[in-house]
């Protein structure tokens, strides 16, 4: 796949996690993939572990969003703010952590509850789509991120409370991303993260 095409395809992810993709945006999945199994109903207070190059979470949820999927990252310059991508097979993910006016950015960034555009400095959002035949949008509603490691690469863990957007069932989602690297993220994509940029421009 070119760059070009990666990057267009992207920016249709980000756009659709930060709108909370729903029944409304359903997207078609494989001709007779299985439904899986429920998770286990309780989970535990340590997060799984991830692989190096990978983002691991785990909810009870039956429509499940747990596993482990390869992520990419990109820092942001305006404003100051990082973005991690997840694009799985039947998940994606989308985590945005606006670091803080001054001090160390690792460190906790609590989770903020926002419809569109960048947190906050110092705080965190988190997107989750689950695609099959319908998609299935989340968004991260309190519970925090925590910052372990950041430069070429970042690794951190969260234990957050997501709201599906349909239902507003809320479910706890607890992870790790570890070692994932960090590029030099395109303009179009680092728009994103802008307080008054909740979707892409599609004029041509």
């Amino acid at each position: 796949m070119s760059q070009a095409i990666r990057g267009r395809a992207s920016l249709i992810l980000i756009s659709c996690l930060l709108l909370s993709c729903s029944r409304e945006h359903a997207v078609p999945a494989e001709v007779g993939a299985p439904d899986s199994a429920a998770a286990p109903a309780a989970l535990d207070t340590i997060p799984p572990d991830a692989q190096p190059g990978f983002f691991a979470a785990v909810t009870p949820d039956s429509r499940q969003i747990s596993g482990e999927w390869r992520g990419r990252a990109g820092e942001c310059a305006d404003p100051p703010s990082l973005q991690l991508l997840v694009d799985g097979d039947s998940v994606n993910a989308l985590l945005l952590i606006a670091f803080p006016d001054s001090g160390s950015r690792v460190r906790e960034y609590p989770i903020v509850d926002l419809a569109s555009g960048a947190p906050p400095p110092g705080t965190a959002r988190l997107s989750v789509l689950r695609i099959l035949y319908i998609g299935l949008g989340y968004r991260a509603v309190e519970g925090a991120v925590q910052l372990d490691r950041v430069g070429r690469r970042v690794s951190g863990q969260f234990d957050v409370r997501l709201m599906e957007a349909t239902s507003e069932r809320v479910i706890r989602y607890l992870g790790t991303f570890r070692e994932i690297p960090v590029g030099r993220w395109a303009a179009d994509l680092c728009v994103m993260t802008s307080p008054d940029s909740a979707a892409p421009d599609s004029s041509e």
